[in-house]
């Protein structure tokens, strides 16, 4: 997938895990999936994974940009 192979494929695949996490209280996946769409140059589609399910989190402990970095860089706020 960040190789340009199948990325809308791959992405479709953890994006399908991001409910299912976020029913049982766990936001890693999320910040895995906004880190995957930053490397594909996706930074619109990351803000809005990071909007439905990081955004009450201490932006200080992701292992992600969290959304107010991620709206600042788009633009979008």
């Amino acid at each position: 997938m960040l190789a340009g192979a199948d990325v809308d494929a791959g992405l479709d695949h953890f994006r399908a895990k991001l409910p299912a996490a976020k029913a049982e209280g766990y936001q890693f996946p999320a910040e895995v999936v906004v880190n995957l769409l930053l490397k594909v140059d996706r930074p619109a589609e990351a803000l809005a994974v990071a909007r439905e399910y990081l955004a009450g989190a201490d932006e200080r402990q992701l292992s992600c940009p969290g959304v107010t970095e991620l709206a600042r860089k788009v633009g979008d706020y």
